[in-house]
Parts: C-alpha cells; sequence; structure tokens
C-alpha cells in the first residue's frame, strides 16, 4: 500500500493538472459511448417492432407540416364521413394516445389512455404480463362493458377482473371498463420517425375502438386519430384519392409515406450522429492515450532516482505493472460508477416529476438500454486500460536503469 500511494503522489499525480484533464476526458469519452450504445440499443429495438408495418402496401398518414388547420372547417360531421370513407374503402389501423383519465394510484402519476382498433391490435399487440387480450365488440352503447389493458405500474391497485366507470375523454362521458390484461413492465411503443425515442405504458390503459366508438369520440380525437393512421394492402393509386377526399373535406394535407421512407429518412439522421460520436470518441481516444503516456513516461525520467532504488529493494516490473493496472482500473470504476449515478438520477427524476411517458421499472433503477451501455463502457475501459499500461511499460523499460544513477 505504501508504493502505491508513492507511486500515486509522485507518478500518476506528479503533475496534477494534467492528471485531472486525462480524467475528466476519460469521463466525457465514456459518456459518449455510452450514449451511443444506448441510442443503438434502443434503435435496434426500434427497427424490429417498426418491421410488423414495414410492407409493400402500407402507408402512414401524418400531417403535412405546411397545412393550417381551420377548425371552423373541421365538424364531427366532416370527420365521420372521412372515417366512414376509409373504413369503406381502406384497412385501417387507429392508434392514438396521450388523453389523460381521471383514474388514480398511489404514485399519484397522471394516467394516459391509449386507444388502438383490432386492426392495429393485430399488428402491433401490447405484450401481456397476465391475462387476456383485448376484444373488440361491433358497436359501442352508454351501458356497453368495455375490456381493457392496464400498465404493470397500476396492476396491484387495478388487478385482472376490476370493474370501474371512469371518465373517458374521447367520448367525454363516464364509460364502464373491466380490466381484462395487464401489460408487461417496461412495454414501450417507439415513434414512427425517430426509432430510439420510446413512450412507455407502465402507467396509461389501452381501450379498444371501432367505427362505433369512433364515430361518437369528439372531434379533437378523430384529428388525432388520422396524424398517425396506418393504411395497409393498398397503392398510391388509392392513397392520392384519399388525399384529395380528406382534403375537399376539411382544407387540411396530410403526407403518406411506407415505413421504408421514413426508416430510411431516420437512418441518415441516426447514421450521420453516430459518425459524428465515433469521430469525436476516436479523437478523445486518442488524446486521452497520448496524455497519460506522456505524463506517465516523463514522471517515470524524472523519477529515474526512485526507480532505481525501489527495484533494488524488491520492485518488479511485474509488480510495477499491478500498480499501473491497479490505478488505471481505480480511474475507470470512478468513471463507470458516475456515469451509472447520473443515469439513475435521471430515471429516478422521471418519478419524482410523475413523466408518466418515461417512468419504468429497472434493476437497480436501470432498465436494458441502459445496463447495455454501461457494460459498453466497462469492455471499453478494459480495452483502454490493457492498451495505456501495456504500452506506458514497455516505455518505462526502455529507460536505462543503472545503480549509478544513485550517485
Amino acid at each position: 500500500m505504501k508504493i502505491f500511494q508513492f507511486f500515486f503522489r509522485n507518478f500518476f499525480f506528479r503533475k496534477p493538472i494534467l492528471a485531472i484533464i486525462s480524467i475528466i476526458l476519460l469521463f466525457i469519452t465514456n459518456y459518449l459511448i455510452f450514449t451511443a450504445s444506448r441510442a443503438a440499443h434502443s434503435s435496434t429495438e426500434g427497427h424490429l417492432e417498426i418491421e410488423k408495418i414495414n410492407h409493400d402496401g402500407t402507408f402512414i398518414e401524418n400531417l403535412d407540416p405546411e397545412s393550417i388547420i381551420d377548425p371552423e372547417k373541421i365538424s364531427s360531421t366532416n370527420m365521420n364521413d372521412i372515417y366512414n370513407y376509409i373504413s369503406s374503402n381502406y384497412n385501417y389501423a387507429f392508434f392514438t394516445d396521450g388523453l389523460i383519465t381521471n383514474l388514480t394510484n398511489k404514485q399519484d402519476i397522471e394516467v394516459s389512455a391509449t386507444y388502438i382498433n383490432k386492426k392495429y391490435n393485430e399488428i402491433n399487440k401490447f405484450p401481456l404480463y397476465e391475462g387476456n387480450d383485448l376484444s373488440f365488440a361491433d358497436t359501442i352503447e352508454e351501458d356497453t362493458e368495455i375490456p381493457i389493458l392496464v400498465g404493470f405500474g397500476l396492476s396491484k391497485e387495478y388487478p385482472l377482473g376490476t370493474h370501474l366507470k371512469i371518465y373517458d375523454p374521447a367520448l367525454e362521458r363516464n364509460i364502464n371498463i373491466k380490466v381484462v390484461g395487464i401489460m408487461k413492465p417496461n412495454v414501450s411503443h417507439s415513434n414512427y420517425y425517430a426509432l430510439d425515442s420510446k413512450q412507455y405504458y407502465n402507467f396509461s390503459i389501452v381501450i379498444p375502438v371501432n367505427d362505433s366508438y369512433i364515430n361518437q369520440a369528439n372531434t379533437a380525437f378523430k384529428l388525432n386519430g388520422l396524424m398517425d393512421l396506418i393504411l395497409t394492402e393498398t397503392n398510391e393509386q388509392k392513397i392520392s384519392s384519399l388525399k384529395k377526399y380528406i382534403h375537399n373535406k376539411i382544407n387540411v394535407s396530410f403526407n403518406y409515406y411506407s415505413q421504408q421512407e421514413n426508416i430510411d429518412f431516420y437512418n441518415e439522421y441516426f447514421y450521420s450522429s453516430m459518425k459524428f460520436i465515433v469521430y469525436i470518441t476516436g479523437a478523445l481516444v486518442a488524446i486521452i492515450t497520448l496524455l497519460l503516456l506522456w505524463s506517465s513516461i516523463s514522471s517515470a525520467r524524472v523519477m529515474i532516482r526512485d526507480f532505481t532504488i525501489n527495484l533494488l529493494v524488491g520492485l518488479s516490473y511485474k509488480k510495477l505493472r499491478n500498480l499501473l493496472y491497479l490505478y488505471h482500473i481505480g480511474v475507470s470504476t470512478i468513471t463507470l460508477v458516475a456515469i451509472f449515478l447520473s443515469t439513475a438520477y435521471s430515471r429516478q427524476n422521471f418519478w419524482i416529476n410523475k413523466e408518466s411517458s418515461f417512468v419504468t421499472y429497472g434493476f437497480l433503477g436501470l432498465i436494458e438500454m441502459d445496463w447495455t451501455g454501461i457494460f459498453t463502457v466497462f469492455i471499453f475501459n478494459i480495452f483502454i486500460t490493457i492498451i495505456t499500461v501495456n504500452i506506458t511499460l514497455r516505455k518505462i523499460q526502455k529507460i536505462p536503469i543503472s545503480v549509478g544513477v544513485i550517485e
């Protein structure tokens, strides 16, 4: 231990400013690698999910950014005409979320409602922890009991078989519901246009809808439903007809892209961002390695007399290698722990701020993508430590050390 303390003061921290800069740069590099690895993991999950709708003849509808919505032209009658037209001429998957219900819970987190139709459930259903899948009735009346799924965070307060009456913000009235399924922890859906972006449903309920339900819903709900409507088994000609029909009805323009077009656009942005991170990381790794080597070798040259004395009293190059490993492993561990704590704090903040779309469950507060990022940083630190220690030791061994330097 005394030898390590001696080397820590006189070798590793002989130039403290340089040593601190190296540690800071290592932390920045580790954080960039962590961020890139986590984004790659999330993007891969997004690609696997979106592949379910990435087929020829499938288009996703979204609002043209240059289109201006005029509320006076959007009436309930016009919106019903649009949905009736779509239902009669197309196969469509309906999905919309974000509407807040009056369902309460001990965590005091707002519970949002997600609405899907039968086609969407067939394409991209929510995986269940327990219970049964949704059923979709042909019609809905005021006394109809609607089967719903609840997020994992609501499962203890609203277990399977729970019967409730809640206010439905889409229908703008109270409805009878029954819990038929509990979703798995951290169930999420990726954004069609940013595959590494996710929304979690631990504190959400999923409500099945049909044509009857949509016709009874408010106008804002119907308009939101058009924003990400999925049209399947169709073609460019039929899509063009739908675009004209909607524009004639409500004077709003929508774009229709295949998911592959969305993926290509995303990949262009994602890979350019990844390339930038790789270039920056590579430059930082080179700078850190050069700084560590220069600092170590210059310290070794100044400490030739101390090296000689320690070699005479039992210090070997093997022990020196172990001291170098001990130091670099210690520094790497500190940076890794700092990343873990900052990530855990960020995850905990979602709970503190009650952000239901981002609240997650995980080991020590971290979820799978976080652990993937930390593991990647751990492997990188092992790699950089081995390289730095071995190069440093070889350079030190080339420094001429003899008894004469003591005189």
